[in-house]
């Protein structure tokens, strides 16, 4: 057996993993499911760890404490991964509760090269990858899809620290409410609700440098210079983006007007953008909306 999927109904004790790496030496590919928390038994954990290549964890939190600590549950406990010597790829969803570090996780895994994230709250202090600045990431392709952060730079410190991404989707990542706990703001007036920032920033002009980019798929905010200029987008492509071939930009053209006038806007960009880039020689596939 190379591959296993385990669902648990009831995540309140460690899971114990002694038959699995008795039973199924060259299992290489795992499935953790569980409708609450997905905690493991780390001896027997451990001995499955050494020999994975692929790793989905889908549940709250990651961890082996038998403690009812909801808080301590949450937390994606990546000393658990410090064996998985052989992990390339990691697929997490955490039901929009668990609690990744992003860096200290890629501090334990450093020949990861793929990460997909759901319904995460991250995390990725700008300063501890300014003080490392010796330490860049090499992992190849990251997915964010329904996540939540504190920082409206987040994208930027990724940006940094991941500077040979390949593949970058970031897809519906919200700025946390700290007073509620959820990127939503029901109970505030419909005043202040205008005036929030409701998603992270990407500066396209810092992503435009990163040398191996081929596939960009963003759906957050842009800076305000980005629309006021038709020429913006266009320029960062030709003179940025060097590997570059296919861009999605979601959340990018404005919906100000009914949909015939949105609709209009979206194919004349589109196809501006595409006739432009055709000009020039850029073989890049792009979709704005």
């Amino acid at each position: 057996i190379k591959r296993l999927f385990i669902f648990r109904e009831n995540g309140h004790t460690p899971l114990k993993l002694t038959a699995v790496s008795r039973n199924c030496p060259q299992l290489s590919g795992l499935t953790l499911f569980g409708w609450e928390y997905v905690r493991v038994d780390r001896p027997s954990w451990v001995a499955v760890a050494r020999n994975l290549v692929s790793l989905e964890i889908i549940g709250m939190g990651f961890s082996s404490s038998e403690v009812e600590d909801r808080k301590a549950s949450l937390q994606f406990d990546d000393d658990l991964l410090k064996e998985a010597k052989s992990l390339r790829k990691l697929k997490v969803a955490g039901w929009g509760d668990s609690q990744i570090d992003l860096y200290s996780l890629l501090s334990k895994l450093p020949d990861m090269e793929e990460i997909y994230l759901e319904d995460i709250k991250i995390i990725l202090e700008w300063t501890k990858v300014r003080k490392s600045s010796a330490l860049r990431h090499g992992l190849t392709s990251l997915c964010i899809s329904h996540c939540s952060t504190l920082d409206v730079n987040l994208i930027q410190v990724i940006c940094d620290f991941l500077p040979k991404l390949v593949d970058l989707s970031i897809s519906s990542l919200y700025i946390e409410d700290p007073s509620r706990g959820l990127p939503f703001h029901f109970h505030l007036p419909q005043h202040e609700v205008n005036q929030l920032v409701a998603h992270p920033t990407a500066d396209l002009k810092l992503i435009s440098e990163m040398k191996e980019l081929e596939s960009l798929h963003l759906n957050v905010n842009y800076p305000n210079d980005h629309h006021e200029h038709d020429f913006a987008l266009p320029l960062l492509l030709i003179r940025g983006f060097p590997k570059l071939r296919s861009l999605h930009l979601d959340n990018y053209i404005s919906r100000r007007g009914g949909i015939l006038s949105y609709t209009f806007d979206r194919v004349r960009s589109n196809n501006r953008l595409q006739w432009f880039l055709k000009q020039y020689n850029r073989d890049i596939t792009v979709d704005l909306n």
